[in-house]
């Protein structure tokens, strides 16, 4: 029942351990799925859904899929992806694996549905929309065949996690 509104790579954190944390729910709003709502226009440019352009529209957790999925293009690319308004004017989004050509086939589908322009059609969750990316390995999965070295590695102690706000936010916690 809640919407971030504002994904997009500068609210994503990672952690010293690989895991990535949303921040700055500072535009979060409560939604009821399938009813028309007014809610406050603010967005990010390339990152906002065609619905989020307006003050009254129908929103639901495939409000932010959109935001995931441009996310995940930028980061893939380095490119901005092409603002929706700009899109509903016929300027097409570059296709992602035109700009990488790394892009797996499966992670450009889920990109490329992530952005549909008709929510509809968009999925509608993002665990469907998780559910269509490839899943990485277990991080303690090894290979067949390879035994696991019988001395441990030294590893290095954990180092604290700084996490530095021009804010002055405490991400800390």
């Amino acid at each position: 029942g809640l919407l971030h509104r504002d994904i997009k790579p500068q609210n994503i954190m990672v952690r010293d351990n690989q895991d990535a944390v949303l921040i700055d729910f500072g535009l979060a709003r409560g939604f009821i799925p399938d009813r028309t709502q007014q809610i406050t226009v603010e967005l990010t440019q390339g990152f906002a859904p065609p619905e989020q352009y307006g003050r009254f529209g129908k929103f639901a957790q495939y409000t932010d899929v959109y935001a995931l999925a441009a996310t995940l293009y930028y980061l893939l690319t380095r490119t901005p992806p092409t603002a929706a308004f700009m899109r509903a004017l016929n300027h097409p989004l570059k296709p992602p694996f035109q700009i990488n050509s790394n892009i797996s086939d499966a992670v450009h589908r889920a990109i490329m549905k992530g952005m549909e322009m008709d929510a509809i059609k968009r999925p509608q969750s993002v665990q469907e929309w998780l559910a269509m990316l490839p899943q990485p390995p277990i991080r303690n999965e090894r290979p067949k065949g390879v035994v696991p070295p019988t001395i441990p590695s030294p590893q290095p102690p954990p180092q604290p996690v700084k996490l530095i706000s021009a804010k002055g936010v405490d991400y800390g916690k």
